[in-house]
């Protein structure tokens, strides 16, 4: 073991098992163990650390924008700007965005989506699902390709997987008439637009879409998978396997697989890498690279 101080705040010890610690005059500080785990505090509140015995690792940089990794794939990340991604290792996760809305995913496919205006939407791993407006319609669809629709006024219809509608009033009364907004193509599949310009299109195959009066999209395909893409730069994907992909207008990205590995880019350049039998990667903007085994 030894040490070093130079006399104007910069020091430092080490020992026989290989750890030790150093001190800096702009008081930031390094911490290392034996066993290859380490610690790092910068001067300017940024944090850094591996645990080796866990496969855990964090980082903060001091501006708001935090992570914390586990060795089974999954974790979490939080930014300044209110945003933040949290990930399982059952390929399951959610996603707050800048501007309050939310998205969940689960590892069988299903999910949900709320923009915490009154715009909300739920998937299911057999491609059925609901979604409601602002302007109090509702609706759901099924992996038949049935639909049904029930508007602000409380009138509603409801469409089969061969293409019949039966139209209902506020009561509940079975009417002759179309009682709601939209039109049938033919083919099976309608478009709907609400009271708040949110513009619906349902499928045959049970596939469909939502663009919302924001200019966000939401798409699915009747068989578990989906997309969301807000037309600002945040976008993410969701399979029916539980594998999943995100980009957020920070330039930060991650994918996961149905295995549990995943990968994720901040915004900096630093990539992570989990694979699914606990080992991965960091690679930093410099190009310096950290990996650990699997437990």
């Amino acid at each position: 073991g030894g040490s070093w101080d130079d006399g104007q705040g910069n020091s430092s010890a080490w020992h026989a098992d290989g750890s030790g610690s150093a001190i800096y005059v702009d008081g930031s500080t390094d911490m290392w163990s034996a066993d290859g785990s380490y610690e790092y505090t910068g001067a300017d509140g940024s944090h850094y650390s591996y645990d080796t015995s866990t496969g855990a690792s964090s980082w903060a940089d001091g501006q708001g924008n935090s992570g914390s990794y586990n060795a089974d794939g999954s974790g979490f990340e939080t930014y300044a700007d209110g945003s933040s991604y949290t990930w399982n290792a059952d390929g399951s996760g959610s996603q707050t965005y800048p501007d309050g809305s939310t998205s969940t995913w689960h590892a069988d496919g299903s999910g949900s989506w709320d923009d915490g205006q009154g715009n909300s939407s739920t998937w299911n791993a057999d491609g059925s699902g609901t979604w409601t407006s602002s302007d109090g319609s509702s609706g759901y669809y099924n992996a038949d390709g049935s639909w049904g629709t029930t508007y602000a006024d409380g009138t509603s219809e409801a469409w089969d997987s061969e293409g019949n509608v039966i139209y209902y009033d506020a009561d509940g009364n079975e009417v002759t008439s179309e009682g709601g907004t939209g039109s049938e193509t033919g083919d099976g599949s309608t478009t709907e637009t609400g009271a708040d310009g949110t513009v619906y299109q349902y499928n045959e195959d049970g596939s469909g879409s939502a663009t919302y009066p924001d200019g966000s999209i939401e798409t699915w395909d009747g068989q578990g998978s989906g997309s969301w893409d807000d037309g600002q730069g945040n976008t993410s994907t969701w399979n029916a396997d539980g594998s999943g992909s995100y980009t957020s207008a920070d330039g930060s990205l991650g994918a996961w697989s149905a295995d549990g590995s995943s990968v994720y880019t901040q915004a900096d350049g630093t990539t992570w890498v989990y694979n699914s039998d606990g080992s991965g990667s960091v690679t930093y903007p410099d190009g310096t690279e950290e990996t650990w085994l699997a437990p």
